[in-house]
């Protein structure tokens, strides 16, 4: 799959993004559960950048919200919700808290990149996520994880279901 390239003024709305939901999400005493060692900020930019690249490929309006919320969605496609999982490590799994709500999303996906270049490297309808045997360890406790092997790589299967779900 082609890069999806964000440009410096989608990055920049993505930083006040990442800003602003960090600062209201604690003031609204939302446990932040970020996975690995990278800084809170680092996760919460490249967070929504991932969303904001998928939103562009799938040609959805991103959601630009700053208000308080725990968990959900990212975003739908017709009336499937989907939530966008971002590792800047190009072998990296799908992963999910182990505390999350499985009926809260339909279909997750993962985005891969870093500083505005990410690319889609599959998804996942939640049902196939959250299973026992999903779960393993990062090393920062016990969270459900595929690795990309395991993942839809059908990217155009998702503007699909955009079209077609209504």
């Amino acid at each position: 799959m082609k890069p999806i390239s964000l440009s410096e003024s989608e990055i920049k709305i993505c930083s006040w993004l990442a800003s602003h939901r960090y600062t209201n999400n604690r003031a609204g005493s939302i446990t932040d559960r970020k996975i690995g060692p990278q800084s809170v900020e680092s996760t919460d930019l490249e967070g929504i950048c991932g969303e904001f690249a998928v939103c562009k490929y799938l040609n959805i309006y991103p959601d630009l919200s700053i208000h308080v919320r725990k968990g959900g969605e990212d975003g739908l496609l017709k009336k499937l919700s989907f939530d966008v999982k971002t590792t800047k490590y190009k072998t990296g799994k799908l992963i999910a808290s182990i505390t999350k709500n499985t009926s809260e999303t339909n279909i997750y996906i993962l985005a891969i990149g870093f500083k505005g270049e990410y690319t889609i490297a599959g998804w996942c309808f939640a049902v196939d996520l959250f299973k026992d045997e999903n779960i393993t360890d990062l090393g920062y406790g016990p969270v459900y994880g595929l690795s990309q092997d395991r993942l839809n790589v059908s990217i155009e299967g998702l503007k699909f279901i955009n079209v077609i779900n209504t």
